[in-house]
């Protein structure tokens, strides 16, 4: 199994740095600066002990980073309250397609790719408690950029054809579901997803390249824990499906 301890982050909260590290140049730089903006965190209560209590259960700490530690598919959530009021945060987590229904133009018409489990009132206002009691970096955060998304015009095997459905890939599409894989990833080349659509992922990327990324040398955190997990077969299983997607019409890629 391969080492993950120099896999970069995506996100780092700054607590110092040099002001060197903080110049920037738009276009040019590989990571982006975020700076504070003065929020004073809420005292801790027993509200706010109990929605952290909520928190772990709910494995939000899967998509969303604390003080460096989670996962990179949500926002980092040190500070949040200086960007994000009481009443916003509890609607999100309670019922995100109505409040992306009633905020239309703050959304921009995108769809909601980062559901959230179903939540009571009760249980959001909880939780809300406690992410307004978190203290943000006191110089900001460091955000390296993503890796350049491969388009239409960049696939290198014009020719490549998907390989044929069997037993095997059967199964990788299986367990591509229970893993609950969609969540992140489209297949249909539609890109509606957070993470890159893996319609005709074989003719974007070599076989053993794909192997790689399916052992965990991946920059996501959530995407490492994910993959590190999968046994030898499991791996096997899932290329066998992934390599059976076509690659989407090309007015789709396009959109």
């Amino acid at each position: 199994m391969p080492s993950h301890s120099k896999v970069r982050n995506l996100v780092e909260p700054l607590e110092k740095t040099h002001k060197e590290e903080l110049n920037q140049c738009a276009g040019t730089m590989q990571k982006y600066y975020f700076p504070p903006c003065g929020y004073k965190e809420k005292p801790q209560s027993k509200s706010s002990r109990q929605g952290e209590i909520l928190y772990k259960e709910r494995q939000c700490m899967e998509c969303h980073m604390i003080q460096g530690r989670g996962g990179e598919l949500g926002p980092a959530l040190d500070g949040i309250g200086g960007h994000r009021t009481n009443a916003w945060i509890k609607a999100r987590l309670a019922d995100p397609e109505k409040q992306m229904k009633d905020h239309p133009a703050y959304f921009g018409g995108r769809p909601n790719v980062m559901p959230h489990p179903e939540i009571s009132k009760g249980d959001a206002l909880l939780i809300s408690s406690y992410l307004l009691t978190l203290k943000e970096p006191d110089i900001g955060f460091k955000v390296y950029a993503h890796q350049r998304v491969q388009t239409a015009k960049d696939l290198p095997k014009i020719n490549w054809q998907p390989l044929p459905k069997g037993e095997l890939s059967d199964k990788g599409k299986e367990l591509f579901s229970s893993m609950r894989c969609y969540t992140c990833h489209s297949i249909d080349g539609k890109g509606d997803r957070f993470g890159p659509d893996l319609a005709g992922v074989g003719a974007r990327i070599e076989e053993k390249q794909l192997d790689k990324l399916l052992s965990g040398t991946l920059r996501s955190s959530v995407m490492r824990k994910q993959t590190r997990n999968l046994s030898k077969e499991q791996a096997s299983m899932l290329k066998a499906f992934l390599l059976t997607l076509p690659v989407a019409p090309l007015t789709q890629r396009l959109m």
